[in-house]
């Protein structure tokens, strides 16, 4: 049988762009087209793919990081499986073989056909097998702050001053949305997703009483509340930004048009609140630094956890399955955490 499905030429059920299908997440979208990219130019059909070829690609010729690496073959194999889960790629598997073996005269009966499908469904899920494609990590107890940013009190103070500085009276719109994105990720953790995707009546919820921040649609699809207790002064900033922008409904961030005097209609995306922080860079030990998304949810963590709120409430807020995810996040403890403070009585 495996020499028959080597000779036997199927037809594919679609072109290789199947795999662009919509996809509500953009850092998939890119993996997606990136890895149709590379079949194209290896001039390989999808079902045949090898992920173990990709990973290599991906890391010799690309020069990604193994983390990277990893993230894309996790989207791959996530597709791959939403595509085997579906009974119209069998069906039309098993139509493609109904002439023939791809121009030849040969007619193939039906239980031939169906031994030849399911040879490919087995291949495919062979390739995909996360044992043929492993990427070794390295793990780390400890990351410089060039890796890992988690920002003091002054220097979060030091960024929110960065776009009424950088903008003066001509750009204010401009100045008070950046100002009003970097508080509101200070103060409840949100990845940039999910900052994109904040309608008005996100920010004005409830949670047993307390004022909370709606994320709809968080990683893994999961809803959630972060509360903002204390720090409510990120929703203020952005209650500025509102009425200054004269927003009453839909997205919260908009894009501004040239001369940052006028509001688009659309939403900001993922890679404008990269490109937003990127314009706000702070000195850091002598050395100018440039701020990531991710670095203000680990600032959030960090900063929560030093005051004294417990990890299973910060993995709550930031939305994590895991509470080592989470420790993660907050990272090694400086020296003045880590000094030993009076434990034994003395003699």
């Amino acid at each position: 049988m495996t020499a028959a499905f080597e000779r036997q030429p199927l037809a594919p059920p679609s072109p290789n762009q199947r795999f662009l299908q919509a996809h509500p997440n953009r850092d998939n979208r890119h993996r997606l087209r990136k890895f149709v990219a590379w079949l194209d130019s290896a001039r390989q059909l999808w079902y045949h793919a090898d992920l173990a070829h990709y990973r290599d690609y991906l890391l010799h010729d690309c020069g990604l990081a193994p983390s990277s690496v990893s993230a894309h073959l996790a989207t791959l194999r996530s597709r791959y499986q939403d595509l085997l889960a579906e009974n119209t790629l069998r069906d039309s598997l098993f139509r493609s073989l109904a002439g023939g073996n791809g121009g030849g005269n040969i007619l193939l009966r039906p239980a031939d056909r169906k031994a030849l499908v399911d040879e490919a469904i087995l291949r495919i899920q062979n390739n995909i097998n996360p044992r043929r494609a492993r990427v070794r990590q390295h793990t780390l107890q400890d990351r410089s702050d060039s890796e890992h940013l988690r920002l003091t009190a002054a220097q979060a103070r030091l960024l929110l001053r960065g776009p009424a500085e950088r903008f003066q009276r001509s750009a204010s719109l401009r100045a008070a949305r950046d100002q009003a994105i970097i508080a509101l990720m200070l103060c409840t953790g949100l990845r940039e997703g999910e900052i994109c995707n904040l309608h008005i009546d996100d920010l004005y919820q409830q949670l047993e009483g307390a004022e909370a921040c709606r994320v709809r649609h968080g990683k893994g699809n999961k809803q959630r509340l972060v509360p903002y207790g204390a720090l409510i002064w990120g929703l203020d900033a952005v209650d500025s930004w509102l009425e200054e922008a004269r927003i009453e409904r839909g997205y919260v961030f908009r894009g501004l048009y040239r001369g940052n005097c006028r509001i688009r209609p659309g939403r900001l995306n993922e890679t404008s609140i990269q490109r937003l922080l990127r314009q706000y860079p702070i000195a850091l030990q002598e050395r100018t630094v440039i701020v990531r998304p991710h670095d203000l949810r680990r600032t959030y963590a960090r900063r929560l956890y030093e005051a004294g709120m417990k990890l299973e409430a910060i993995q709550q807020n930031l939305g994590h399955e895991s509470a080592e995810t989470t420790r993660g996040y907050i990272g090694q403890l400086g020296i003045a955490q880590r000094l030993p403070q009076e434990a034994y009585a003395a003699s």
